[in-house]
């Protein structure tokens, strides 16, 4: 293929199963999908090109402004834009890109201590870590919790890993916490495969 292009696969919510293998293999209807490829290309803007993904499958293909990218059962990012035969994916440090998040904290021995929601606010410049804002009863994040989407509107499902906090701080010692993100394992760069899920039944022709 052209230099730049990768082989993707987009996944809708239908009939087949999740990807055998992944250490993240949800439960219920995220795991039950419809699998579509497209190519993905670099991003055509240097300011876009490291938060954002150029996806070669548009709404002809059902896919939809929302839906979440997925690199195995690692979360990418959501399709903000779409056209006939593309979208595009802004990934997480996209100023636009705000997430509701379930973080789990586990213990000594592994086992999850305590679960809690909140949101990951996009960063107030292209550096800057996360701003995390907890639901009523949520909490304070530490280094190590565990974050996952949970889920908000018809296309972003629960369960899809998102990364572990590697680092939290405050401003001056007060206000909202500032969150450094450790992204999965081979989900940095342009990916290999991606999936877009969508829920409900697929409209358009498949290609």
């Amino acid at each position: 293929p052209p230099e730049g292009i990768h082989c993707v696969h987009i996944l809708t919510c239908g009939n087949s199963g999740p990807r055998k293998g992944s250490p993240h293999q949800p439960t219920g209807p995220l795991a039950r999908g419809k699998i579509l490829s497209a190519p993905v290309v670099p991003f055509p803007g240097p300011g876009l090109r490291d938060r954002s993904l150029l996806v070669l499958a548009g709404s002809r293909r059902g896919v939809r402004v929302g839906a979440a990218a997925v690199e195995g059962w690692d979360f990418l990012g959501r399709v903000v834009s779409t056209g006939p035969f593309h979208c595009r994916v802004a990934r997480p440090g996209d100023q636009g890109l705000a997430l509701r998040v379930l973080v789990s904290r586990p213990g000594p021995s592994g086992r999850v201590r305590r679960i809690f929601r909140g949101r990951l606010l996009p960063p107030s410049g292209r550096k800057l870590p996360f701003r995390w804002a907890p639901d009523r009863a949520g909490g304070g994040l530490a280094a190590g919790d565990l974050v996952w989407t949970a889920p908000d509107g018809l296309d972003l499902p629960k369960g899809l890993f998102v990364g572990t906090v590697a680092r939290v701080s405050r401003i001056g010692g007060k206000g909202p916490q500032c969150v450094v993100l450790r992204a999965p394992p081979g989900t940095a760069g342009l990916p290999g495969r991606v999936g877009i899920f969508r829920f409900g039944r697929l409209e358009g022709r498949e290609r």
